[in-house]
């Protein structure tokens, strides 16, 4: 919660922050939300086809609240997510590539300040160190006591063992399971340049590779080097991912 959406004297929200939010959502007034030990993030459009698995994984997982933004559904997934009552649907007609970031900002900073919350789209499944055993907020709560305050993780392309075109996947089935594959060894972890961190200053690096870098990049064009190779095998020892990159291609990243 910033400062300047925030009346210091009487701790809520400005006129300004009231505003902005309600106009980038189709509201008058901003909804209450109940607090959840993990919420869960998500921009959503038309994602009746995945939204079942999504939302039965995360919840397995331990996600308490589900804060979706609406952006123009037309294929039914309006009605699961309004049968869903972990889920509150925010509606908004802006569009998406100029809004996405707008959207996140102002979700977390009236919702969700001093909590913990998933930014994560449809056709992802959060997996993190201990998963399934170990449920999110248990993780989390190691993660509070060694005074963390954000976690940065990889996004794995996942693939089936058939051509995309030959791939039948029906409603409310496993992602994981109907695509189990994904590239191993071919990660490296790059350091944000000056411009990038002013844009950006959290995290100061980013993990490049596999399957989609193997298909539509040049590697010859990319920087590689011992340093990447030495740091990314540190991340993934640090965070716990060599367990779910190493020894099976069928491991449940997504």
């Amino acid at each position: 919660m910033s400062a300047q959406n925030v009346d210091l004297k009487t701790g809520e929200y400005s006129d300004e922050a009231a505003r902005e939010f309600c106009e980038a959502f189709n509201f008058d007034v901003a909804p209450k939300i109940a607090p959840a030990d993990v919420t869960a993030v998500v921009l959503c459009h038309n994602e009746a086809l995945r939204l079942p698995d999504f939302l039965a994984h995360h919840k397995a997982a331990g996600v308490g609240r589900f804060i979706v933004i609406d952006n123009s559904f037309d294929d039914g997934s309006a009605e699961i997510l309004d049968a869903d009552p972990s889920v509150v649907r925010l509606p908004s007609a802006k569009p998406y590539s100029s809004y996405k970031s707008i959207w996140r900002r102002l979700v977390a900073d009236r919702y969700l300040d001093g909590r913990w919350c998933l930014f994560i789209d449809v056709d992802e499944l959060l997996i993190y160190p201990g998963w399934p055993e170990v449920s999110l907020p248990e993780y989390l709560r190691d993660v509070d006591k060694a005074g963390f305050e954000g976690l940065l993780s990889i996004m794995v392309d996942m693939y089936p063992d058939c051509p995309l075109s030959e791939l039948r996947y029906e409603v409310g089935s496993s992602m994981i399971e109907a695509a189990p594959f994904f590239d191993v060894g071919n990660y490296r972890m790059e350091l944000y340049t000056p411009a990038q961190l002013r844009e950006f200053a959290t995290p100061a690096v980013h993990v490049r590779g596999g399957a989609r870098e193997r298909v539509f990049h040049d590697q010859a064009s990319r920087f590689d080097s011992l340093i990447n190779h030495f740091l990314i095998r540190i991340f993934f020892l640090i965070f716990g991912v060599s367990k779910a990159l190493a020894g099976s291609e069928e491991s449940s990243i997504a």
